[in-house]
């Protein structure tokens, strides 16, 4: 009987309170990475553009509720987050890395309203102006992904970089000095800038090692390697574990060939076909730098005369970005009247099956013209 009576008591679980009479209600408490300096910032920022106040909480007494964010690794190696409410005066946010904090935070504004349609302000809706704002009692929200990269292809920028982060995307580009919204990755065509120790540019390596270049037309050039050579294969190896070195930040390396057709035709290339010559050769440089340096990924296009599928396993570990400009941007990709696209889909099904999973998929209507819609999309299509 004194069980049901205190249970009767109780008082209802309350809401967790953002704001009341215009004031900010919460403090955080957190760490300093990039991620959780970006989230907080924000939600001073969003706050301020709903209720009209301030955009920090600045104040001689501290607001009575706390924002408490933590990174927590055990989450999961891939980007998740739990958002929970255990009282009415704290609201506790764990999330697996820096990026999933914001992730997490947005999750929160968009139970409150917040949408993101596109980059820059006029692609943010926010809530109708209110004085008092709260999150209903007992919340809960908690997300994690399949996919370890979601990417968007488009202009990088400040603006697209923020956008990326409300969409829970991480899309790989170059270190701009975040760690919110993207997935950090050097390279792209990067074998014109891998080099022994003793040359600092392709020219002086192609000058004092030419025998670690394409044979084209009985010259050694400058804008290809050979594959097949040993001395290549170390000095790529030596270049791979001294990258990972110097930037053990770095989440990605890609290693790609310069963008040139040219291969080599040496007596030991020749034996097989450009493309199994190529993806042999990128398994084996990687392969010491695995051992000693196992957090580095890696990442590559299927592209001119390595875009076929090659006749050698490819690196598990591999991500292979397809690049499909080998079809008819003028014609659905599964119109059956149009040959070449028949046959990109074709090669894509088979990179499927060599690798377990389908790849990336580079798209040329997205980024090579600069738009971010198909440039041949008719006028109907898009209203």
């Amino acid at each position: 009987r004194n069980l049901m009576i205190r249970e009767l008591k109780a008082e209802p679980p309350q809401p967790f309170v953002l704001a009341k009479d215009g004031t900010c209600q919460v403090r955080f408490d957190c760490g300093a990475t990039k991620g959780e300096a970006f989230a907080t910032n924000d939600f001073f920022r969003i706050l301020a553009a709903v209720t009209g106040g301030p955009r920090s909480c600045a104040a001689a007494t501290p607001p009575p509720n706390a924002i408490v964010l933590r990174i927590d690794p055990a989450l999961g190696p891939r980007d998740a987050f739990r958002v929970d409410s255990p009282d009415a005066k704290t609201l506790m946010v764990r999330a697996s890395n820096s990026r999933s904090v914001v992730f997490a935070m947005d999750a929160v504004w968009e139970a409150l309203g917040c949408r993101w349609f596109w980059p820059g302000q006029d692609g943010e809706y926010l809530p109708a102006p209110t004085k008092d704002l709260a999150l209903p009692a007992g919340f809960v929200r908690a997300e994690s992904t399949p996919f370890a990269l979601r990417n968007l292809k488009g202009p990088i920028n400040a603006a697209s970089m923020v956008f990326f982060a409300h969409q829970r995307l991480n899309p790989l580009t170059v270190p701009r000095g975040c760690d919110y919204g993207t997935t950090t990755c050097w390279g792209g065509h990067s074998f014109g800038h891998i080099f022994p120790q003793d040359c600092k540019t392709i020219k002086e390596y192609h000058a004092k090692h030419p025998g670690q270049f394409a044979l084209m037309n009985g010259i050694r050039v400058a804008n290809q390697h050979c594959y097949t050579n040993p001395d290549t294969i170390r000095t790529f190896q030596d270049w791979i574990c001294r990258f990972w070195e110097e930037h053990p930040d770095i989440e990605y390396l890609k290693l790609t060939p310069l963008d040139c057709p040219n291969r080599c035709h040496c007596a030991d290339c020749a034996k097989t076909d450009e493309s199994t010559a190529f993806w042999t050769f990128l398994s084996e440089i990687v392969k010491p730098a695995q051992e000693k340096y196992p957090h580095g990924k890696y990442c590559t296009y299927a592209y001119m005369f390595y875009r076929p599928v090659p006749q050698c396993p490819v690196d598990p570990g591999m991500l292979v970005q397809y690049c499909l400009y080998n079809r008819c941007y003028k014609h659905d990709l599964g119109d059956d009247d149009d040959t070449k696209n028949l046959a990109a889909i074709a090669e894509f099904d088979a990179w499927t099956e060599v690798l377990g999973h389908a790849p990336d998929v580079y798209g040329y209507h997205f980024d090579c013209w600069g738009g971010t819609v198909p440039y041949t999309l008719p006028i109907e299509g898009i209203l």
